[in-house]
C-alpha cells in the first residue's frame, strides 16, 4: 500500500545504510533488478546507485540477471554487458522468452548466450557467474551437469572474443 515515490527514499537510505555496514568488512554489495520490483530495470539499478552515492554511501555494484533483460526488453544482454561492464558484481545466466519471467534451461528459450559470454571475456569480467535454475532445485543432479555441458560447448574461442 506503499506509493512508488514513498517507497523510493526509504529503499534509498536502507541500501546505503546496507552498503556501508558491507564495506566496513571488506564486502561489496550488489543489487539485483527484478521484473516487478522497486528496481526493476538497470535503469532504475543506475538511479539507486546514483542516490547511493549521493547519500555518501560506499559503492553499490550491479547483479545483473541477463534473462530479466528478456523480461523487460531495455537492452540486449550483450549490450548490457558492455555498458555495465566496470560496475558488474555478479552475473546469473539462464535462459528465458522474450517477455515471460521464467527461468529456463540453457536452449529453450531466447537469451544469446553465446554472445553473452564472448561479452564478459571481452570486458575482462573475472567475478563470479550463476547459472539460475531457481525453478529446477529438485532435479539439480541433472540441470548442473547439462548446463556446464552445454555451456563447455559453446564456450568462445580467444579469436571470437578479439573479433
Amino acid at each position: 500500500g506503499v506509493t512508488q515515490e514513498l517507497a523510493w527514499p526509504w529503499l534509498v537510505e536502507g541500501v546505503a545504510r546496507l552498503a556501508d555496514h558491507a564495506a566496513l568488512r571488506g564486502v561489496v554489495l550488489a543489487v539485483e533488478p527484478e521484473p516487478g520490483m522497486l528496481v526493476e530495470t538497470v535503469d532504475a539499478w543506475r538511479q539507486l546507485q546514483v542516490s547511493v552515492a549521493a547519500k555518501g554511501a560506499a559503492p553499490v555494484r550491479l547483479a545483473l540477471d541477463v534473462g530479466h533483460l528478456l523480461v523487460t526488453q531495455e537492452r540486449t544482454p550483450a549490450e548490457a554487458v558492455r555498458e555495465f561492464a566496470p560496475v558488474l558484481g555478479t552475473v546469473a545466466l539462464e535462459d528465458m522468452k522474450r517477455g515471460v519471467h521464467e527461468h529456463l534451461p540453457f536452449g529453450e528459450g531466447d537469451v544469446d548466450v553465446p554472445s553473452v559470454l564472448r561479452e564478459l571475456m571481452r570486458v575482462g569480467y573475472d567475478r563470479l557467474i550463476c547459472v539460475e535454475l531457481s525453478r529446477d532445485a529438485h532435479r539439480a543432479h541433472e540441470m548442473v551437469p547439462g548446463a556446464l555441458a552445454w555451456l563447455r560447448a559453446r564456450l568462445p574461442t580467444g579469436a571470437e572474443v578479439a573479433a
